[in-house]
């Protein structure tokens, strides 16, 4: 599951911040750029 294309993502961290269960989590890529991961089993999905 992926909140957006990756290509889309700014890193701006807004689904971060409004997530009700902290079910993501920013992860930096090789280059230190910022993309959202779902935690699976606590993402309800809203």
């Amino acid at each position: 599951m992926s909140i957006c294309d990756p290509h889309s993502c700014t890193g701006c961290m807004a689904c971060y911040n409004v997530c009700p269960k902290n079910a993501i989590k920013m992860e930096s890529d090789q280059y230190g750029i910022l993309s959202p991961k779902i935690k699976e089993d606590l993402c309800i999905r809203l």
